[in-house]
């Protein structure tokens, strides 16, 4: 007599389930540096450490915390903007795991070869996403090829200009990160709202984003070069404000649709501070920089965050009680940040505790946000 029964599928591990998703490996990633770069950069500023502040802070926060969250975020999204086969774990792990290295060797080890392995993830990076093209139905997704030459352009400078750090940190923010999430934020927030009103939207026109793109890249090679940088900034944000206010987002909305539309619209504020801190010379502690890190970056990193562990785990995409009070903290520690510019500017005695008060919010709000979603990151929900 022959027997048909089979033997019950083997349960998989939570190591096996942690790795199975790559925004789960990125996003915890991202919570780690933010909670421990901060928590020394709290440390050198308070003189109990003697250490490189603008590197380590500088450096740590952009490539630990938003890099790593947007890379988890753009392995997940990018195969199903162009219609591509999922990247696979043992390609998304290996660049994990080397871009850890690199900021791990940059930060503590030898600076100059972590920036140039830095370099190199950068442009594996954008190798895998165009493989990620290469295999899709649809070989000229916009989105996807801009954020292949960001990535390209980005590593390649970071080579170029290997022993100085300043330009290292302007490099990953205007040739990086700003338009990484201009490119999916002006994509992604007005195509949440088609979705909840159930409407096709429209989207933003190729050329202007094309624009938009070029500006930031000329940013990004013109920091010495005030005229250029004045203009460019200046147009950036009239551009990227005329986009925002013909986006069709401006509806009654849940909380996980309106926070991003808050977040964004950070972006051209930031960019007219910007604009007159260049103006003027202004020493105003970065004060554009933080509004488009924290206001801007930070913000919709919340929104597309939430959304990603929600959907991908089987939950309900809403924006809860808690995530609005994250989103509401996130919002205290910049206006927390811009009142130290201003209270720097007058040379007034308070600014040091409320820079002190913008390091613990920091730590509590990736905390609490760790908290929230512990489990789910780990695979074990």
């Amino acid at each position: 007599m022959i027997s048909w029964s089979s033997a019950p599928p083997k349960k998989r591990t939570w190591i096996e389930k942690f790795i199975s998703q790559p925004h789960q490996i990125f996003f915890m990633a991202s919570i780690f540096w933010a909670i421990f770069i901060m928590s020394l950069s709290f440390a050198i500023y308070l003189g109990k450490i003697n250490a490189s502040f603008n590197l380590l802070h500088g450096f740590g926060l952009m490539s630990g915390v938003f890099l790593n969250a947007f890379l988890g975020f753009l392995i997940t999204v990018i195969p199903r903007y162009s219609s591509s086969t999922s990247i696979k774990p043992k390609y998304y792990t290996a660049i994990w795991v080397g871009y850890q290295l690199a900021i791990l060797a940059t930060l503590f080890l030898d600076e100059t070869l972590g920036k140039a392995f830095f370099a190199l993830m950068l442009l594996f990076t954008a190798i895998l996403f165009a493989f990620t093209l290469y295999k899709a139905n649809n070989k000229t997704q916009f989105e996807t090829l801009l954020l292949i030459g960001l990535f390209i352009i980005a590593s390649f400078n970071i080579l170029i200009n290997i022993n100085n750090n300043t330009s290292l940190l302007w490099s990953i923010l205007w040739l990086l990160l700003l338009p990484i999430t201009f490119v999916v934020a002006q994509r992604m927030v007005p195509s949440f709202y088609g979705v909840y009103l159930q409407q096709t939207y429209e989207q933003v026109p190729k050329s202007l984003v094309t624009i938009a793109i070029w500006l930031f890249v000329i940013i990004g090679f013109a920091q010495e070069l005030y005229y250029v940088k004045l203009f460019s900034v200046a147009s950036l944000a009239l551009l990227t404000a005329y986009i925002l206010y013909k986006l069709p987002i401006y509806h009654k909305a849940p909380p996980i649709l309106w926070i991003l539309t808050v977040g964004f619209s950070w972006l051209p504020i930031g960019l007219m501070v910007m604009f007159f801190e260049v103006l003027l010379n202004a020493n105003t502690l970065l004060l554009a920089q933080h509004i488009l890190l924290i206001g801007y970056i930070l913000t919709l990193l919340i929104g597309f965050g939430t959304r990603v562990i929600l959907g991908h785990s089987g939950q309900q995409i809403i924006a809860d009680s808690y995530t609005t009070s994250l989103f509401t903290l996130t919002q205290v520690i910049l206006l927390v940040r811009i009142l130290a510019s201003i209270g720097f500017l007058g040379n007034l005695s308070f600014t040091v505790y409320l820079l002190h008060m913008g390091f613990v919010l920091w730590i509590i709000l990736f905390i609490a946000w760790g908290l929230k979603h512990f489990k789910t990151i780990l695979g074990k929900n």
